[in-house]
């Protein structure tokens, strides 16, 4: 047995030995130390030796203790009858190692709870969740493929900021994005506690005779004069870094000046038309899309208009300015209705040099997605309120702690961000770059 393990790699020989504890979980403890989750030079050989002898010290003050080292770079300990109490000092000592790291630094941990460093599994009730682990390591898996921690026990949550002095771009490709310094002479701003919006008002609802009515006085209208912007920033601990400006139309905007007393977004369906309809004259419209303030701009465009002929002339008119620049935004709701022209209107923006930004995915849908639909240079999660987060149980919010991690925090935008309690709660969660009211206004 001993010659058969000496030949199985570390991963499969802690697949085998969680398998060998399944009727014998009581009283042991596994935790896992995610390098894979850090900063790339916290990732390297001397930081996974480090975390190896702390462990390895650990694992000598108790019987059937095993340290098994990931190919990922994440190390995992397994403890029989080991108390937090025990266990923190540790913890402790590692953490002061990693201290230069700005996902460490900004963490607030508590004893016993998993982060996104630490993972805590108590296998007498998390048996299944590490063996799903154990399994994924095994099998090769990395980032989406591996299964969420357990729960965590109810207590404060961790903080997360953005490292150092680079801001998140629109990078050249989707699973390396590249990451530019800070321009010089960028204003930082003290996050600040917004105002508190008006009550909203009771509307009707949408229809089809509406819509036409709607479209047709679209036709006539300069769609150009309804065009907002909001940017996108980056959070680094108490200040806000711009990242890229997202010029839109809202439909408040235009139901306020073309039809008041209607609320354009209650029908998902009539919605998407009225929302392609709009993308389509927002090419057309002869507006101006870049901000030569910003480092990038995004575009909230429709599969079908990006396959039209109005695309076209809207990137012959960019002439020689680098597509890098223009982040085109496509809805999840325009893949799931019309996947065909989803997929040519990425292949066609990826071969002309845009960055692609898939919107609109609420935080729960955002779960259940593929890996390969997630294969976009970014990736929007819209929340409608803030108790959209709030409402996560410990399995969910595991869960979406680890994709967010997993996925690159450099990609993933929290966009509805209109108050301070959604602020800290995405922060909370590992995001870092936010869109919404209590980041940037809305203006003209």
């Amino acid at each position: 047995m001993a010659r058969l393990s000496a030949q199985l790699s570390q991963a499969d020989q802690l697949l085998e030995y969680t398998r060998q504890l399944a009727r014998h979980t009581k009283g042991r403890t596994a935790l896992l130390i995610q390098l894979s989750a850090l900063e790339k030079p916290f990732r390297e050989s001397f930081y996974r030796q480090k975390v190896a002898q702390h462990l390895r010290k650990l694992a000598d003050h108790y019987d059937d203790a095993r340290v098994f080292a990931m190919p990922n770079a994440d190390t995992i300990i397994l403890l029989k009858a080991a108390k937090q109490d025990d266990i923190e000092p540790t913890l402790i000592q590692i953490r002061r190692d990693f201290a230069e790291s700005a996902i460490v630094k900004n963490l607030d941990p508590v004893q016993g709870v998993s982060d996104a460093f630490v993972g805590w599994y108590y296998l007498e009730k998390d048996y299944q969740f590490f063996l799903d682990l154990a399994k994924s390591f095994a099998e090769g898996g990395e980032g989406l493929n591996m299964p969420p921690r357990p729960p965590a026990a109810p207590g404060k949550t961790s903080k997360q900021a953005s490292s150092g002095q680079t801001v998140p771009v629109a990078g050249s490709s989707s699973t390396a994005p590249t990451q530019l310094k800070a321009r010089k002479g960028v204003r930082t701003v003290k996050i600040s506690q917004p105002a508190s919006g008006a009550a909203s008002v009771q509307k009707k609802p949408l229809d089809a005779t509406r819509l036409r009515q709607l479209v047709d006085g679209l036709k006539n209208a300069d769609v150009s004069n309804f065009i907002r912007r909001q940017q996108v920033m980056a959070v680094i601990k108490t200040n806000q870094v711009p990242v890229f400006t997202n010029r839109f139309i809202p439909l408040d905007v235009v139901g306020d000046s073309m039809m008041p007393g209607v609320d354009l977004g209650t029908n998902l369906w009539l919605r998407g038309y009225l929302m392609e309809f709009l993308s389509a004259r927002l090419l057309t419209s002869g507006h101006d899309l870049g901000d030569a303030n910003s480092i990038a701009t995004s575009v909230h465009l429709a599969a079908a208009s990006i396959l039209d002929a109005g695309f076209d002339a809207f990137d012959a008119k960019l002439g020689s300015v680098s597509r890098a620049q223009y982040v085109i935004e496509i809805s999840l709701s325009d893949m799931l209705e019309n996947p065909v022209d989803f997929k040519a209107a990425r292949e066609k923006l990826t071969a002309r040099g845009f960055k692609i930004c898939l919107s609109d995915i609420e935080p729960l849908a955002f779960l259940k997605l593929n890996a390969t639909v997630l294969n976009t240079d970014f990736i929007k999660i819209r929340i409608r309120n803030n108790l959209a987060l709030g409402k996560f149980d410990s399995f969910e919010r595991r869960t979406l702690i680890d994709l967010i991690a997993k996925i690159g925090r450099q990609r993933v935008i929290l966009d509805g961000v209109h108050d301070d309690k959604s602020l800290k709660e995405g922060i909370s969660f590992g995001f870092s770059l936010f869109q919404g009211q209590a980041i940037s206004p809305v203006s003209t």
